[in-house]
């Protein structure tokens, strides 16, 4: 092709190039700003919480704490969710456990699913270890690693060992060493050399003794 014929085709797609480039600054002059107010917005919003959780937490520590609630329900407007595990907290922890309890239900079923997992304790320190489970299944299913943990300890108590493993290999590339430990011990159990050596790296790192876990399980 020679220089014409390229002149006479640049020239031919030149206002076309022009309104395709000035629709690109357009949609960004216009998309831009929206995310960056949102973004403040968000970034305001979780300053405001912060500081009324923190005044919340003050008088807590005072054990005053009805005020401490006062500031928590203000931090709603900010951050509801954040806001209503901390004054199920409150409630359970200082005020009345079985009104603490609701609110955590209620945080639950608002969509703050990894209460579940505070759910479940409740109901093992009441000693309903079949509640516990359930509570922390649903937990475990809307991957909340801790859940899937306790449910594999009352599992293994129940000597439900490869329904456990199920659990535990959900919180394998996780960072709780506790979770790794007990799905060491089964694997140990199984004699899966292999698998303990995996994990072993992932606990302690890769200049680990494949025989020392043996040791430690004698």
């Amino acid at each position: 092709m020679n220089l014409w014929k390229i002149r006479n085709l640049y020239m031919k797609y030149l206002p076309m190039l022009l309104l395709i480039a000035t629709l690109n600054i357009a949609i960004k002059k216009c998309s831009l700003p929206e995310a960056e107010v949102k973004n403040n917005e968000r970034s305001s919003d979780y300053k405001k919480y912060i500081e009324l959780s923190n005044l919340g937490d003050e008088e807590i520590k005072k054990k005053n704490y009805k005020k401490a609630l006062e500031y928590y329900e203000k931090a709603r407007d900010y951050d509801s969710n954040m806001a209503d595990v901390s004054i199920a907290n409150i409630y359970y922890k200082f005020i009345d456990k079985e009104e603490g309890e609701r609110r955590y239900k209620k945080a639950y079923n608002n969509g703050i699913f990894e209460v579940a997992y505070t759910l479940g304790n409740i109901a093992y320190r009441k000693g309903n270890f079949n509640l516990a489970k359930e509570w922390y299944l649903k937990g475990s299913e809307k991957g909340n690693q801790k859940s899937s943990i306790e449910l594999a300890k009352l599992l293994i108590s129940e000597n439900k060992i490869n329904e456990a493993k199920k659990y535990l290999l959900k919180v394998e590339d996780g960072n709780d060493a506790e979770g790794i430990y007990y799905l060491m011990t089964i694997c140990y159990k199984e004699k899966n050399k292999s698998k303990i050596h995996s994990l072993k790296e992932k606990m302690f790192g890769k200049n680990t003794d494949s025989d020392s876990f043996h040791t430690t399980c004698e």
